[in-house]
């Protein structure tokens, strides 16, 4: 899965993989249609990939029940929240309420989300 004009965002998240230095939170910002859901879609597959293919830019494998099920939206274990596109972008430092609907702040400040050690929470803004 070629993301074009994010080869180098690509080959250092790959990188971050192999060293096992992925960060548990993960903020892409940028205007709209950049392509920030994407990759964070292709990092998704291959932190869950059962047999990723290695390389310069580590690629999900796209056969497995993990790639199948995210590429789908099925994935029990892949949480989406989507905000309300009326919201206004707020301040990312702060927290107020009636910035984000109650289904994202529910799925953000849940306990087992936050403490289970291995959750990887991406941001996309």
């Amino acid at each position: 899965m070629e993301i074009l004009g994010h080869k180098t965002v690509q080959r250092h998240l790959s990188s971050m993989i192999r060293d096992n230095r992925l960060h548990h939170c993960l903020l892409f910002e940028g205007p709209t249609g950049l392509g920030k859901a994407l990759v964070a879609k292709w990092l998704t597959k291959i932190v869950m990939c059962e047999q990723p293919i290695q390389g310069n830019v580590i690629q999900p494998c796209g056969v497995c029940f993990h790639c199948g099920s995210i590429e789908r939206g099925e994935h029990p274990n892949v949480i989406q929240v989507v905000p309300d596109t009326s919201m206004k972008k707020p301040k990312i430092s702060v927290a107020k309420p009636g910035i984000i609907n109650s289904r994202a702040a529910k799925a953000i400040a849940a306990p087992e989300i936050i403490s289970y050690v291995g959750a990887l929470f991406f941001l996309i803004w």
